[in-house]
């Protein structure tokens, strides 16, 4: 699915979705996650009902069901062009936002 289009409640849905889907070919009950991943088992039916749970908790989780190597492609930027690639390194020179 092209997230571009979607609304956040629609991204939070697929994503609980798709985290539940993986849970289950992984063959774990909520309750197995939730100790694997030391959150509570309230925290895992919270996020697979599309709700909210904190960044901390979902790292866990994910980490838990073994599909950190998931997270690695989010915020990374592609370069296709020198100018990509200029801009990749005038970012990585700033500390801070300018305002």
């Amino acid at each position: 699915m092209n997230f571009n289009l979607a609304t956040e409640i629609e991204i939070i849905q697929i994503l609980s979705t798709r985290l539940k889907k993986y849970r289950l070919t992984k063959n774990m009950t909520q309750k197995e996650l939730a100790f694997a991943a030391d959150v509570g088992f309230s925290t895992i039916q919270r996020l697979e009902n599309g709700q909210s749970v904190s960044l901390d908790s979902f790292v866990k989780i994910v980490m838990a069901l073994g599909a950190v190597q998931e997270l690695s492609p989010l915020f990374f930027r592609k370069m296709s062009s020198i100018a990509d690639l200029e801009q990749d390194y005038q970012l990585k020179q700033r500390q801070r936002v300018r305002k």
